[in-house]
């Protein structure tokens, strides 16, 4: 985006944050699921509506805790063990003082709305974020859309690969899987298809769009 571009994207007063991880999801889906997600479905919202999709933020933060000696981050509680991949976790309160830098630089750049949109809903980043908006003083307007926008089947389950395989069939790697499947999380991928992924990804469209008018 060249300067008078987004001097046309600050007129129309959105922009939005996209948020992913760069983490597990299982054997057949890229580790950053949820940032791609999450982009792709702002940049649709972002044609529609105006404004600007501000570069993916590959960081965020999952309930953590120590077993065994070993600290366990987000999906490595429910599996129960370390999962390679994981390059995406900060404290709850760093991750909090990352987005309301962003908000705080949206706002001083001229913006009138900041749509979040996370493709990871961990716990302690659904209530980060839910603070955020909660908690913000300043004159821009924050919005993020909580828990239930991605659909069902869990953690790099059907819901999730359904989703893939709609933006980015070539990622998606279905051979990786043994079967029958029964993965770490026990949220089998088999069943996705491009259709149920295009629809989950129109209501997303849908439920941002109207955050940010």
């Amino acid at each position: 985006m060249r300067l008078h571009e987004f001097e046309i994207a600050v007129k129309a007063g959105i922009a939005y944050l996209p948020l992913g991880t760069v983490e597990w999801h299982e054997r057949h889906l890229p580790l950053g699921t949820d940032g791609l997600v999450a982009w792709e479905v702002c940049k649709a919202a972002c044609k529609r509506t105006g404004g600007c999709v501000i570069p993916p933020l590959y960081l965020g933060t999952s309930t953590s805790e120590v077993r065994g000696g070993k600290k366990l981050i987000g999906m490595e509680r429910v599996a129960g063990t370390e999962l390679p991949g994981g390059l995406y976790y900060l404290e709850p309160d760093v991750f909090y003082k990352v987005i309301e830098s962003v908000a705080s630089n949206a706002e001083r750049q001229g913006f009138r709305r900041l749509v979040i949109v996370s493709g990871h809903l961990g716990v302690e980043q659904v209530k980060a974020l839910e603070r955020l908006v909660s908690d913000w003083k300043g004159k821009i307007k924050i919005a993020f859309h909580g828990r239930g926008i991605w659909g069902e089947g869990g953690h790099a389950g059907i819901g999730e690969t359904s989703i893939m395989l709609a933006l980015h069939e070539e990622l998606v790697a279905m051979d990786k899987l043994p079967g029958p499947y029964k993965g770490i999380l026990e949220t089998s991928p088999w069943g996705a298809n491009k259709t149920l992924g295009k629809k989950i990804i129109a209501d997303a469209v849908e439920k941002i769009v109207k955050m940010a008018s």
